[in-house]
């Protein structure tokens, strides 16, 4: 599992179960990792907010593979190529 904050512009690419950290605050982010397809035209991203300390909740997102942005928290992430094995991301603003 990979939890970096990228870069605005960078090029992310995780397979199933590798995640980003989107900041939120200078102690909390929010933490996505690619959970596959449930369907063959629907994809999951798991969601994982730290509140505090040890605490954090966490739920999958359903889109649809024509999906081609998704907002996480103030961050916009622009989908580029999505399989069952892997999703490729451009982290925007």
């Amino acid at each position: 599992m990979i939890f970096k904050e990228p870069k605005t512009q960078e090029d992310v690419r995780l397979q199933v179960g590798d995640g980003i950290r989107i900041s939120t605050g200078p102690a909390s982010g929010i933490d996505i990792v690619y959970a596959g397809m449930s369907a063959p035209e629907v994809f999951s991203l798991a969601e994982s907010i730290q509140t505090s300390g040890y605490h954090a909740w966490a739920y999958n997102l359903y889109f649809p593979v024509s999906q081609t942005e998704i907002d996480v928290g103030k961050r916009r992430l622009q989908v580029q190529k999505v399989t069952s094995e892997e999703i490729l991301l451009k982290y925007v603003k």
